[in-house]
This record gives C-alpha cells, structure tokens and sequence, in this order.
C-alpha cells in the first residue's frame, strides 16, 4: 500500500500539530549508531564544534568517537548529538548544503537575532528545532513505511498484556535497568526493581504494574515494526514531542504515560490507536 505524503494527511486531518508529530516517524530513519553519528556531524561542522555540540570543549572528543573502535559517547552527549543530527536533517530537508550551513551560522530573526549554532552549541535545542519545524504543506516530508496496520500491533499488545509480570520486569530491566523500572512503577526505592527481577518480596499490582505493562507492550511494538538499531537510538535520542528529552530519560523520571504516548505517536500517526483501545 502506498503510503501517503504529509500534505494529504495535513489536509485530512486539518492540523499543522499532526505533521510535527508526523516528524518522529520520518526521522527514526536518520538515527545511526554512535560511530557513524559523530562522523557525519564531523563532516558538517567539523569535530571541535561537535564536540561542543554534545557539551564538551576537548576539540578532539568527536575525533574518538567517531573511529571504529571509538568510545560511546555519554547519555547526555549521545541525547544532543542526535539532536543536532535531527536537526541538521530537518533543515537540509529543504535547502541545499551550502544554504544549510549558511543557515545555522546566520543570525536568525526568530532567534532574537542569533545564530542557531549557537545556541545548540549553549544546549537550548528546544529554541532551535521551535524554528525548524517542517511547513506542513511541503511534499517532501514523506511517511516512510509508516505502520498503519492497527490490528497488528493491538496483536502485539495483547501478546503482551498475557506475559507474567514477573517475566515483563525482567525484559525492561535488561533494556533499561532496574532502577528505573522501579521508577516507572511509580516505586521512590530505584532499587525496588532488584528485588523484583530476583522474585522476591510483592511485585507491583494495580496501577504500578498497568504502568508497567504499558511500557512493555510499547517497546514489543517499536522493536516489531523499525529496525533494532533505531529502535534503541529512538530510545536516547532527544525527542521534540518530550520536550527534548529523550524518552529514556522521561522514564527514568517516572513518567510512564509520556513514554508511552511518544511511541504511540511513532507508531500511529494518525492517532489510530487511540480508536482501537
């Protein structure tokens, strides 16, 4: 089936919001691993202005991370390299090379005049990517393989909702660590979670474990439909619809139903699933 572009979709649905939303899926193709990210933002911006990209002054960290056998980039580095490299696609998605570059080193109107390069370098990616935002008319935003089987993944969900919660706790702590399933659980003790995996003690119930399970039955999904390499950068990566945190991060602060909702818009588009629940 062929998939529609984001102008017919716009103007079905009549909302610009739909198409910003529409940008994750778009994006979760862009997303590479660490090595190969800190290689392509060299060869944009060069490795010193990398390096400050992801919050360090060594002129030559993006040097290191950008060999084979390099170091992984921190949480919080990695969290601003994709969001640079989210936004360097965004804006190259409409101008040439040479009008990209000169766009990110130009002073900006509505950035109060200044350079966007700038403030990404400053970590204010929130401001900058405000201003990057896709025109919602523009046919070039496609739907790459966007899933719209709802029956599919509502599949996947009920697999999920059928797994002991025992052995859903153990698969989200091997993905993400036990502390923060406890936070996800709404549990304050991080360290709840070893206790759990090992099944010992009372396991969450009630509203923790749908908490729980709401996770879980988000990630079965994500890892069905895109390819595990962009799954788990979709993971760190910083994330417009959260604010520009990464949905990791949002989990380890507890807020399960952002998580959950960010990768329903991955996977839905067009708010399908909140028709089938």
């Amino acid at each position: 089936m062929t998939m529609p572009t984001t102008i017919q979709v716009a103007q079905t649905a009549g909302s610009t919001e739909l198409t910003d939303e529409l940008r994750q899926i778009t994006l979760i193709d862009t997303l590479s691993h660490p090595g190969e990210l800190a290689r392509q933002l060299n060869a944009v911006f060069g490795a010193p202005t990398t390096g400050r990209l992801a919050g360090y002054r060594d002129p030559k960290i993006a040097y290191r991370w950008a060999r084979p056998d390099g170091p992984v980039p921190a949480r919080e580095a990695l969290r601003r390299l994709y969001a640079s490299s989210r936004i360097w696609s965004e804006v190259t998605n409409e101008r040439s090379h040479g009008g990209a570059v000169a766009w990110f080193v130009a002073p900006h109107p509505a950035l109060d005049g200044e350079q966007p390069l700038e403030l990404m370098m400053q970590g204010r990616f929130a401001e900058v990517s405000a201003v990057t935002a896709y025109r919602h008319e523009s046919p070039a935003v496609q739907l790459k393989g966007a899933p719209s089987d709802v029956t599919r993944v509502t599949g996947l969900w009920h697999e999920a909702s059928l797994q002991p919660i025992l052995a859903v706790i153990r698969t989200l702590a091997e993905r993400f660590g036990a502390p923060t399933v406890a936070l996800l659980a709404g549990e304050s003790n991080s360290k709840a979670a070893y206790r759990w995996v090992k099944n010992e003690g009372r396991l969450p119930t009630g509203e923790a474990a749908q908490k729980i399970y709401g996770v879980y039955r988000a990630v079965i999904a994500l890892d069905e439909i895109f390819p595990a390499p962009s799954v788990q950068a979709w993971f760190v990566a910083a994330n417009r619809t959260l604010g520009e945190r990464s949905p990791v991060d949002v989990a380890r602060d507890g807020d399960a139903q952002s998580f959950i909702d960010a990768a329903d818009r991955l996977l839905f588009p067009l708010n399908q699933v909140r028709k089938n629940r």
